[in-house]
């Protein structure tokens, strides 16, 4: 099992909701590994940039979500 910290967004616009559809054509928000110093919120609003090319800022916490991988080449 690997745990990994992570960071996203969830974007809206007006009363629509950014959500992206990823490798395994799942939809999804967002998001990105922390890396050693590197703060949430900067990898949170680096992300919805680069993987959705929004720019955003953050208004307020969506709050935490804790995600477990299981990875057969590991």
């Amino acid at each position: 099992m690997l745990v990994r910290n992570c960071a996203g967004g969830i974007v809206f616009h007006g009363d629509r909701v950014l959500v992206l559809k990823n490798d395994k054509g799942e939809w999804v928000f967002p998001k990105g590994v922390i890396r050693s110093g590197d703060y949430p919120d900067d990898v949170a609003i680096a992300r919805v940039q680069l993987e959705a090319g929004v720019k955003a800022h953050i208004i307020s916490s969506a709050g935490r979500t804790n995600y477990e991988f299981f990875s057969v080449s590991r």
